[in-house]
């Protein structure tokens, strides 16, 4: 889905009896600025998507190649919308 050498990288963290998390970072470099531009060429006009969101979803897909996703998460119905084209969604206003 991404060009190679789009970067991530995942720094765990220690929260004391066992549990641990990731804190991800994915670099906006220019393949994901592009493929984010890619995304709003696509959805911009017919599905309202914003430039943030955009950036925001292609980090989560870059993401989602090293540590699976199991919920994309936003209270933001539209952007949801386009989110469930890629992964399974949360909206933690309307739960």
């Amino acid at each position: 889905m991404l060009a190679s050498g789009v970067q991530g990288s995942a720094t765990p963290r220690y929260h004391g009896a066992g549990c641990f998390s990731l804190n991800w970072g994915v670099e906006a470099d220019t393949q994901v600025k592009q493929f984010a531009t890619n995304l709003l060429d696509e959805f911009a006009w017919e599905k309202s998507l914003k430039t943030l969101d955009a950036l925001q979803l292609t980090s989560a897909l870059v993401a989602h190649q090293w540590l699976p996703i199991d919920y994309f998460v936003s209270s933001d119905r539209k952007f949801l919308a386009i989110a469930a084209d890629y992964f399974a969604t949360f909206n933690p206003v309307s739960s």
